[in-house]
């Protein structure tokens, strides 16, 4: 058996997720976010061989407080 979704329901999940994306020359590497209700997940690129990528989760209601 699959993983089954409808159309509304992926269409209701996609519309209420902010993306983002930070990248610059002022830092070694890109910066890309997910937020989705309370949550927010943030994902760091590998800057150099020494410092590989970073991941971080947020959930806004309580951690940033």
């Amino acid at each position: 058996m699959g993983w089954k979704f409808n159309a509304s329901m992926l269409r209701r999940t996609v519309l209420s997720m902010s993306i983002g994306e930070y990248y610059t020359g002022y830092i070694p590497s890109g910066i890309a976010m997910i937020r989705k209700g309370d949550w927010k997940y943030v994902y760091h690129t590998r800057a150099d061989k020494d410092h590989g990528p970073e991941i971080e989760l947020y959930n806004l209601k309580t951690d940033l407080k």
